[in-house]
């Protein structure tokens, strides 16, 4: 009996053996193939994108949110910001060890600043050679930069649309004293704002959104240009404040206190406040940028034109902008946030940029899209106006600087300083920023 339970025993021992030996023999074998074959992106997918932009582009960046959550069962959070508050929420929240946001909205002129300070994650190695044959050039390059840390220049943010100043005028306003076709020179400008206050149709002639830095800073750099200056000499020294540069300037401040050729509001209005009163009829012309285009679109009286040199040998003036999207360097989830990108070149047809902000398209096969013509007529000239357009200077903080000249140039404005008091205070700081 004791012999028969002993020999159960060793059975059931040696059965538990081979057991335990097959289990471990099925632990070598490979994975199965479904493991081999699983998308690393897949198993790091999060539950939202969170995008920084200002309350311009984010109806845009929301409806492109929507189609992204469609397709991949990602919600985009969109946190906006005013226009004139964008720059201080980005650095607030994206200058930190992890950040917690993954896309930043880029003003074109922020590119260096922000990429020197480490927020922005050079996006080269996402580009394809399609997509950026796609890109218009001008729209592309202004967010490139020449980084000695790398073989090739480095793209910083993706671009979303193309801006720049324009010059609006009103058609009824001008029939009125026999003009039909929009100036060609300030001085026809002049002329033509003259007849207007001579037959009580007007007190003023332009008017501007200068409350706005960025408006301001861009108004007096398109003057600067009409009248062939330039910020730099050749060895980089700032000359703003003598020549061309001290002409602009008191030329905007001869048109508020000499010629009334400027709306007094434009000192204290931003560029939708100067839309919204232009869009009464008060003024004949505005210069404004793209957002204008879109809020006046639907006023049949309005026109749009190139903003006219100071004499024939320089046609017109201008500066171009615009707004790109840039992956959040110490963001968890760059490679979604490039899948949201590239969304926006999926959609470009169906979701096209200048029905939000009035800037224009930056792909090369929609510039010249029959509905986009449709919806907006003035489409060619604003093409034009890029032709002569120049960009703003580059520098290592853009924001301090452009603040700096805003607060100056805001003094000779108000009459707190001349204009040219005003402008060598700003070299003075600009040169020790």
């Amino acid at each position: 009996m004791r012999f028969k339970k002993a020999s159960i025993l060793v059975l059931f021992i040696i059965a538990v053996a081979f057991l335990v030996a097959y289990l471990y023999s099925k632990t070598l074998e490979e994975p199965p193939q479904a493991s081999m074959t699983a998308n690393p992106i897949n198993d790091r997918r999060p539950a939202s994108l969170r995008i920084i932009a200002d309350n311009i582009y984010k109806p845009y960046i929301e409806k492109i949110g929507f189609e992204f959550e469609k397709e991949f069962g990602i919600k985009v959070e969109v946190l906006a910001a005013p226009a004139n508050g964008l720059y201080d929420e980005i650095v607030k929240r994206v200058d930190t060890e992890i950040s917690d946001i993954d896309l930043i909205q880029v003003k074109s002129e922020w590119t260096p600043e922000f990429a020197n300070s480490g927020f922005l994650e050079p996006l080269n190695k996402f580009v394809t050679a399609e997509l950026k044959g796609n890109t218009i050039p001008l729209a592309y390059d202004q967010l490139v930069l020449n980084n000695d840390l790398y073989t090739l220049p480095e793209l910083y943010a993706f671009p979303i649309s193309m801006e720049a100043r324009f010059l609006f005028y009103n058609q009824d306003l001008l029939r009125k004293v026999g003009t039909y076709a929009p100036p060609s020179t300030w001085q026809e400008i002049t002329n033509t704002v003259a007849f207007l206050k001579e037959k009580n149709l007007v007190e003023h002639g332009v008017i501007w959104g200068w409350n706005d830095s960025e408006s301001l800073v861009n108004d007096y750099t398109l003057l600067l240009n009409a009248m062939g200056g330039q910020y730099k000499d050749v060895n980089g020294k700032w000359i703003f404040n003598k020549d061309a540069g001290l002409h602009a300037l008191e030329f905007m401040v001869d048109s508020l206190y000499v010629n009334s050729l400027t709306d007094p509001l434009s000192i204290n209005a931003d560029e939708a406040k100067a839309a919204e009163e232009f869009a009464k009829g008060r003024v004949p012309f505005m210069i404004a940028g793209s957002y204008a285009a879109h809020k006046l679109k639907n006023y049949s009286n309005i026109k749009l034109a190139l903003i006219p040199g100071f004499d024939k040998s320089l046609k017109s003036s201008s500066v171009a902008g615009g707004s790109a999207l840039g992956l959040v360097r110490n963001s968890r989830n760059k490679d979604w946030g490039w899948k949201f990108v590239e969304m926006m070149s999926v959609k470009r047809n169906d979701i096209i940029v200048t029905d939000y902000t009035g800037g224009l398209p930056v792909w090369s096969d929609m510039i010249d899209l029959a509905t986009l013509k449709q919806t907006y007529p003035s489409i060619e000239q604003m093409k034009q106006q890029f032709e002569y357009a120049i960009n703003l200077p580059r520098t290592a903080s853009y924001h301090s600087w452009a603040e700096t000249m805003h607060s100056s140039i805001y003094l000779a404005l108000q009459q707190k300083s001349t204009p040219k008091g005003a402008l060598d205070q700003a070299v003075w700081r600009v040169e020790r920023q």
